[in-house]
């Protein structure tokens, strides 16, 4: 749906003229469209017509200048990460200890975005080689087991400056709930 206003201004004769206006284009694009997408920047064009003339001779001008618009078509999105974690720490006094990690973490995620939901699908791993030795006689502890997790999240956009973010997710390797998520987030 388009929107134009404008005037026009006439000589006598009514054969020469000079026609402007403002055109607004898709003006209600996202409430008429299943194709997804947001305009980012609405069109705005001014628009002319210019016939002049005298005699044999006859300039004739037309055209449209704006901005165009823009629009953000969220396609899906697979990505992968791979960290590396490198620590080593120790304290002294009433609880000395020494503490040392080497990890790896991963994970492989799919996004998919609709003009106001989304939803998004994660496998995440880890692979930890940590080591704690208390230096006072406590009881040392060394974590080298395999962590897995599945996640799975949605998200609702009540405008360009809220949304709802919620997740849960599934410890494969332990078997059991790993926990969940529910953000509220406003944007300045």
């Amino acid at each position: 749906m388009d929107a134009y206003g404008g005037y026009t201004f006439y000589r006598d004769d009514r054969e020469q003229y000079l026609r402007v206006g403002l055109l607004l284009e898709d003006l209600a694009y996202e409430s008429k469209n299943d194709l997804g997408g947001e305009t980012t920047q609405v069109p705005v064009a001014l628009q002319w017509a210019l016939p002049l003339g005298t005699g044999n001779w006859w300039i004739f001008s037309e055209g449209k200048a704006g901005n165009g618009f823009k629009r953000e078509f969220n396609e899906p999105t697979t990505e992968l990460l791979a960290h590396y974690v490198h620590q080593r720490a120790s304290a002294e006094g009433f609880n000395a200890h020494r503490y040392s990690r080497d990890e790896w973490l991963g994970g492989v995620f799919y996004e998919r975005l609709w003009p106001r939901n989304g939803l998004s699908l994660a496998y995440a791993f880890g692979l930890p080689n940590a080591d704690y030795e208390s230096l006072i006689g406590g009881n040392p502890y060394q974590l080298d087991e395999y962590g897995d997790k599945l996640i799975l999240g949605w998200r609702h956009r009540f405008s360009r400056a809220a949304q709802l973010l919620i997740s849960i997710s599934h410890e494969v390797s332990a078997q059991g709930f790993g926990g969940g998520n529910v953000q509220f987030q406003m944007f300045l």
